[in-house]
């Protein structure tokens, strides 16, 4: 409140109060006179920092803007990803300008570098739009036959529902592209399995828990763990998808079968990389398994 009002301070460990010359510019999504009003912020703060006001229009009511904007990271993504990509369809367009943008600027940008990885032609056709207020047209190329995936992996055990495992494969289909266009080829199956190690041990608090939950030796566990936690995965355009993989595995690990969702999810993942029209020494790199192994691999999927 000091530092508000008066534009000083104290350093912790320190007893000089020590001034500075700043500008505060604060921003919220949300009604500081409703969340005063119920006692969600403090009403002293509000009115020490409540001088000027600007409030921003959501996308969707900003007229041509979302369609500008759109095409701006259209031709941006083509670039990075080096396709020849025109501009949108007739059909796409329209599907663009009924949709309402819930997630503002940060979701047209991310739904704009998917349609570009998933899209092969001239235009970005309707079913490379993936929104998320349009489920029904949320169609991505490769899916693969989860039913199957299921029956063949999980021994008979309950299996995860197969909606949650929909949209792992739409997710991971998007993961598989992107890493089919780097220089130095991504393990899919390295990230993947690092977010889900993530999660576990942000679910159950430690190794040991894990372990326990997932009827699977420690010792593998904690070998696993930490060579993953050396790998960087921290490129730009994966950032969005590992947020959406978490947020799916979160959602995932609050179900009662959680000891076979890895299984039903890395069998999701196979079937896809093996979908993908790659050299087989590629398809071994996304997976990084060896080639033998990814032999088996395929035997077992069209077993």
């Amino acid at each position: 409140m000091r530092f508000v009002q008066e534009k000083t301070f104290v350093a912790v460990g320190d007893q000089r109060v020590r001034k500075v010359d700043v500008r505060l510019v604060l921003a919220t999504n949300r009604n500081l006179p409703d969340e005063v009003a119920q006692g969600r912020f403090r009403a002293d703060l509000y009115y020490r920092i409540n001088v000027f006001t600007l409030n921003l229009p959501a996308l969707n009511e900003r007229g041509d803007d979302p369609l500008l904007m759109a095409r701006h990271f259209v031709q941006k993504f083509a670039c990075q990803y080096n396709k020849d990509i025109t501009d949108f369809s007739n059909a796409s367009l329209d599907k663009l300008g009924d949709y309402h943008w819930p997630g503002n600027v940060r979701e047209l940008r991310n739904c704009m570098m998917r349609a570009v990885i998933l899209c092969s032609g001239a235009y970005i056709e309707p079913e490379h739009l993936i929104l998320q207020e349009q489920s029904d047209d949320n169609v991505v190329p490769i899916k693969p036959n989860v039913a199957s995936i299921a029956s063949t992996n999980t021994n008979d055990v309950s299996e995860p529902q197969s909606e949650e495992l929909v949209q792992i494969a739409e997710l991971l289909a998007e993961v598989v592209a992107l890493a089919k266009q780097q220089t130095k080829v991504l393990s899919v199956s390295n990230w993947l399995e690092k977010q889900w190690l993530n999660q576990c041990v942000l679910k159950w608090g430690s190794l040991y828990q894990v372990a326990q939950q997932l009827g699977q030796s420690e010792s593998t566990i904690r070998r696993r763990y930490a060579k993953l936690n050396k790998q960087d995965f921290s490129h730009d355009e994966l950032f969005p998808l590992t947020e959406r993989c978490n947020h799916l595995l979160v959602s995932m690990l609050d179900t009662e079968t959680h000891s076979v969702l890895w299984p039903s999810i890395e069998a999701t993942l196979h079937q896809i990389v093996i979908q993908q029209d790659v050299s087989q020494q590629h398809k071994a790199k996304l997976l990084d398994v060896t080639q033998p192994t990814l032999r088996k691999i395929i035997q077992q999927s069209q077993g």
